[in-house]
């Protein structure tokens, strides 16, 4: 895995790209502090406060997005302590409710 240098196209090495394409429906909005907007008659979006996401949906599942909200990275505990293991910068991690 490498990264571009855009200042004269030459790779850096070390860098790694990641694209989450892994979509759950995991999102419990029972357990969620959230706002819904309604942008049209057929079209509504979530602002998501804190999350709170469904156990059953998540078995197996260590890196994820979820359909609801495909915006926000998710991990499992055991993808946070493997990048905290090897160092990896530029995480920020959030706890989520898990019911």
């Amino acid at each position: 895995n490498y990264e571009i240098d855009s200042s004269n196209n030459e790779e850096l090495e070390g860098y790694s790209v990641c694209n989450i394409y892994n979509l759950v429906d995991a999102l419990d909005l029972a357990n969620s502090d959230y706002t819904e907007f309604e942008l049209d008659e057929n079209e509504k979006v979530l602002s998501v406060k804190k999350y709170a996401l469904k156990y059953s949906e998540l078995k197996e599942v260590h890196l994820l997005r979820l359909t609801d909200d495909p915006f926000g990275i998710f991990v499992s505990e055991i993808v946070k302590k493997t990048l905290n293991e090897n160092n990896i910068t530029g995480c920020d991690f959030l706890e989520v409710r898990v019911s």
